[in-house]
């Protein structure tokens, strides 16, 4: 709930400078255009605008005052007194502007009149655990039977634990009594039944031995060994060691594949080492050549420069 602050004017005072607390909305259009506060003696101008008698006083320059509203000029003498809002305004649901110290009125606005003279606000504390602020008679109270930080016993495992989570600890406390689902025996704790109870309960359900290989049975103890007596189990048996086969079969092949593959991968190896150094041995030839045929054509030239000198 949306909580107003306003000043209230009446003719002698009862409100003082104080902000009273509205829980019943005020309409903007009700209260004064210049202090925005309500008032008991209030006029209205040409536009509809109210203005209170104090602030009129106030803003009188020789009969005319300027309205902060639309910036117009009016004349005080032709605003319309008007009063039956503040009546309205009375049956207003309100609290008391001394809230905050402590006082917890909550009535209309004519009644505060009369609690005002008389209110008494209480000496306030805070609760050092929880921070609340609360009246100094009721705090011993509120530390002792309310306050959501103090600290309680759980009745189940005697733990300290704070009051705000309580309830969710006693949901959860393994030392609180259980009942099984299976047998439906009460059993003293939690604790007992996971530990002690349910490994060794013979209402307990209990799948088939033969599970993995396809057998639906769950039942209790007492039926799960009838059942492994009187069933059988061999054709579940021999359709998995046939299941089983047909990998088998197929990862011999897989393997036999991957043999022949690597044979060949190192076929092809060696013949790349052995074509590698074909031509090493090529190349050297050629350079061996080559330097030959440098080392021939000197000579050649040489003869040819002779014969050339004897024409």
């Amino acid at each position: 709930m949306m909580v107003q602050r306003l000043r209230v004017k009446d003719g002698v005072g009862s409100f003082g400078e104080e902000l009273v607390l509205f829980l019943t909305p005020v309409p903007e259009t009700i209260l004064c255009a210049e202090c925005t506060s309500l008032a008991e003696e209030m006029r209205i101008d040409s536009k509809g605008h109210m203005f209170c008698n104090p602030c009129l006083r106030k803003l009188d320059k020789g009969g005319r005052f300027r309205c902060r509203r639309d910036g117009a000029t009016e004349m005080i003498q032709k605003m319309t007194p008007c009063n039956t809002s503040y009546r309205k305004v009375l049956e207003f649901e309100v609290k008391c502007p001394k809230e905050i110290s402590g006082c917890r009125f909550r009535g209309k606005l004519r009644e505060l009149k009369d609690h005002l003279p008389s209110c008494k606000p209480r000496k306030m504390k805070v609760c050092t655990q929880c921070f609340n602020v609360l009246g100094d008679e009721s705090l011993a109270a509120h530390v002792q039977d309310s306050c959501p930080k103090r600290v309680i016993s759980c009745k189940y495992c005697h733990q300290g634990i704070e009051a705000w989570k309580i309830n969710v600890h006693l949901q959860q406390c393994d030392s609180r009594p259980a009942v099984c689902e299976y047998c439906k025996k009460t059993i003293e704790s939690f604790i007992k039944l996971k530990n002690d109870h349910l490994p060794t309960c013979p209402a307990v359900p209990m799948a088939c031995s033969f599970k993995e290989l396809g057998c639906k049975f769950m039942g209790t103890k007492a039926r799960y060994e009838e059942h492994m007596k009187s069933e059988n189990h061999m054709e579940l048996l021999a359709k998995a060691i046939t299941e089983l086969k047909n990998p088998l079969q197929q990862n011999k092949i897989l393997s036999a594949e991957v043999t022949d593959l690597k044979r060949r991968l190192n076929a092809l190896q060696e013949s790349q080492v052995s074509a590698f150094k074909k031509q090493q041995k090529s190349d050297e030839r050629i350079r061996s050549l080559e330097a030959e045929n440098a080392a021939l054509r000197q000579p050649l030239v040489n003869l040819l420069d002779e014969i050339s000198q004897l024409k």
